[in-house]
């Protein structure tokens, strides 16, 4: 039986993470999961996330979350329920992707997928606070991910390493 798959999209703040989840959402339509979090909305309809209380937190078992990390001192997570296609998107932090990979390689198909993008051109996209919280947080590798994306903020060039990616991923 083929296992459900997951792409996991990580980088920093404004590198353009939501933005490729959309995309694969639009064009092929994968499922993007949204994390639960504690975190407040940055904007009034910010897309991406479940708002939850604290309280609300502490009601999940540690067993049915397949990502969990704390950030920015907000706690994030995904639960087992929340995966219901044959495949995903999910922008998530590292410590979260080693988390689900760590404890849900048999159970699902993860794709690492790395999005890097220049900090002075993200320093346009998100807030200096933002830009730096996520110094020294992003510390895997390259050849840790399955693949990468280089976003120069073309969406063009951005759509087509996208593209490039969910074709291989499909064959898969």
């Amino acid at each position: 039986m083929d296992r459900k798959k997951i792409i996991c999209i990580v980088g920093e703040s404004g590198s353009g993470k939501s933005f490729i989840a959309d995309y694969l959402g639009a064009k092929y339509g994968i499922f993007i999961i949204e994390s639960r979090t504690t975190r407040q909305p940055r904007h009034e309809g910010e897309k991406g996330h479940t708002w939850i209380t604290e309280q609300e937190f502490d009601t999940y078992k540690k067993e049915d979350m397949i990502a969990f990390t704390e950030f920015g001192g907000s706690r994030y997570c995904c639960l087992l329920e929340d995966v219901v296609d044959k495949m995903h998107s999910y922008v998530i932090d590292e410590k979260g992707l080693k988390y689900l990979k760590k404890h849900f390689s048999d159970t699902f198909n993860i794709f690492a997928v790395r999005v890097v993008a220049n900090e002075e051109k993200r320093k346009r996209k998100t807030d200096k606070k933002r830009i730096a919280r996520d110094k020294g947080k992003f510390t895997m590798p390259l050849d840790d991910f399955d693949f990468y994306i280089i976003n120069e903020y073309d969406s063009i060039k951005t759509y087509k390493q996208a593209d490039t990616i969910i074709n291989q991923i499909k064959k898969l």
